[in-house]
């Protein structure tokens, strides 16, 4: 059934349509944990600011007007992406374009389904304020998972961790 457009602006017109759009973006859409959420590939690049949840980050812009999201200098601030489908190909590495802007190391924890959660890989962050894509390897992943980024600040970090997008590889 295709999706009509511009027929009325009343409630019921606008209710069937709604009903009409969840119809048409079934095949795209899933329900995760009482949520809808659309479906990432995990083998192409996700922009850090489609996140489903946060704590401890803001989305704002980098200097070269790039959309970023920064993780605030905390142990714990955290990025989440539900509906991350990996398939039946294990992933084996992670890309991630990230940079560490401030004083101190920092690391990014990848987990599943949690923030929580069962830890797949560690990600060091490259000290400097320009965005460096970096490669990491995880222990093999498939199926469909939450995804999240924590953020591991040692004890003299100061500053934030802007993270623009990731990709998954299955490849070493």
């Amino acid at each position: 059934m295709a999706y009509e457009i511009g027929r009325g602006l009343d409630f019921a017109n606008r209710k069937r349509q709604g009903r009409q759009l969840e119809e048409f973006l079934k095949p795209a859409v899933r329900e995760f944990h009482g949520r809808f959420c659309c479906r990432k590939f995990a083998y192409s690049k996700t922009s850090a600011e489609h996140f489903d949840y946060l704590r401890g980050a803001y989305s704002g812009l980098d200097e070269d007007r790039e959309a970023a999201v920064a993780l605030c200098a905390g142990n714990g601030s955290y990025l989440g992406f539900a509906n991350v489908d990996f398939g039946r190909l294990p992933a084996k590495t992670v890309r991630i374009n990230v940079s560490g802007n401030g004083t101190g190391g920092a690391k990014i924890e990848l987990r599943l389904d949690d923030c929580d959660g069962k830890l797949a890989g560690i990600i060091d962050v490259p000290a400097g304020d320009k965005l460096k894509t970096v490669k990491a390897k995880v222990s093999p992943i498939t199926g469909m998972h939450r995804v999240y980024f924590v953020l591991r600040a040692s004890e003299g970090f100061k500053g934030t961790v802007d993270l623009d997008w990731f990709a998954f590889t299955a490849d070493k």
